[in-house]
């Protein structure tokens, strides 16, 4: 009987030791990558791949619920030919992004739309968080094994806010290539979801002779950007040398929403009048001051706010002295209107410049102790 024991324990111990055998399939246990290297990968996959695919985008536009459908084409790194599947009335839309040249075809509005906007932009197809620093410390990220999506394992990736007010972003990312199948974005002032999302995938690289073929059969778009003389804009990273290349006064907040800071500044002229754009963040909502030359009215440097139609995001209008400014975010509006009040009129302190007369005064009091000190020496 002992013996009878001892041999199950031994094919037992054994089975365990052997190697699986033929037609069995181990799989490894799934590991979830750092999430700074996660947040990186997934910044750029969608530029670096190529691939095609149906792609549907549910959002709110000036209150209302939109529902759009495509299929997109992406040569790497900046071509990308999109196609208009829903709704009925835009099927016959194309665009095409060559780098920063874009051509379509199709509904007025979306040209208009695709000429205005920079196709980085377009579609928020080029996902990219930039500042993971700031991430981090405004955000709980967690990773964790997903569902299978169109075949593809996933990660799942929350972003939650650690303060109220601020948005929640979910991600379904694929394991292999780090590219976003789905994303929902949660607001703190749109009712509703935003969601983008992949009904079907394919990363191949499509025929390159495709693109110059539907490049060539659409309507090139003047570039917005040329007819408001843009191209002399300039980017500052700090206030000081922004301000010190600015002619007048700049208005900076005195108090700024927790958790976001200043990043970048630009300034573009438009419709003949010069922009300053400060642009804040924390991590992953964002904040635009917009900044201009504004007449004065009767009310000398008065205040002004009123609100928008829009309801998909927040927006304070004012004047500060001859300042007009807009601010625009998705954060509640009390906390932009804050921010508003506490907006101050800074300006570098030029240099005097010395008048001449000064210098030929100076001139001639060194004249006078030389010769002093000179007939002294002499009398000696």
């Amino acid at each position: 009987m002992k013996r009878q024991w001892a041999v199950i324990f031994a094919i037992w111990w054994i089975s365990r030791l052997a190697p699986a055998g033929a037609g069995a399939t181990v799989e490894p246990p799934l590991e979830t990558p750092p999430v700074d290297s996660l947040l990186l990968r997934l910044s750029v996959a969608s530029e670096l791949l190529g691939y095609s695919g149906e792609y549907v985008h549910q959002t709110r536009h000036a209150g209302r619920e939109l529902y759009l459908k495509y299929f997109i084409q992406h040569w790497p790194p900046d071509k990308t030919v999109i196609r208009f599947l829903e709704p009925d009335s835009l099927r016959q839309t194309v665009i095409a992004m060559n780098g920063s040249r874009v051509r379509a075809r199709g509904d007025h509005h979306v040209r208009r739309m695709a000429r205005h906007l920079r196709p980085g932009r377009w579609l928020r197809k080029r996902f990219a968080l930039r500042e993971i620093d700031l991430l981090k410390r405004n955000y709980a990220v967690s990773v964790e094994p997903g569902p299978v999506m169109l075949g593809r394992p996933t990660y799942r990736v929350h972003i939650r806010p650690i303060r109220s007010g601020r948005p929640e972003l979910r991600l379904w990312v694929d394991q292999a290539s780090f590219f976003i199948l789905k994303m929902q974005r949660l607001s703190p002032v749109a009712s509703g979801k935003e969601l983008h999302e992949y009904t079907r995938i394919e990363f191949t690289t499509p025929d390159t002779a495709e693109f110059r073929r539907i490049w060539a059969s659409l309507d090139t778009l003047a570039d917005a950007r040329s007819h408001r003389k843009e191209r002399s804009r300039k980017i500052y990273t700090r206030l000081v040398d922004a301000l010190a290349e600015h002619d007048g006064a700049i208005l900076v907040p005195q108090q700024v929403p927790e958790g976001f800071e200043l990043t970048r500044i630009r300034k573009f002229t438009a419709r003949e009048r010069t922009y300053m754009h400060f642009l804040y963040t924390d991590g992953l909502a964002f904040i635009s001051l917009f900044e201009y030359p504004k007449t004065m009215s009767k009310e000398n440097g008065a205040r002004e706010t009123r609100k928008r139609r829009r309801t998909d995001l927040s927006v304070v209008n004012g004047r500060v002295g001859d300042i007009g400014y807009h601010l625009v975010s998705e954060i509640p509006r009390d906390e932009l209107e804050r921010m508003a009040q506490s907006l101050m009129p800074i300006q570098r302190v030029k240099k005097q410049s010395i008048p001449p007369y000064y210098w030929w005064a100076s001139l001639a009091v060194v004249a006078a102790l030389l010769f002093w000190w000179q007939r002294r020496r002499e009398r000696k």
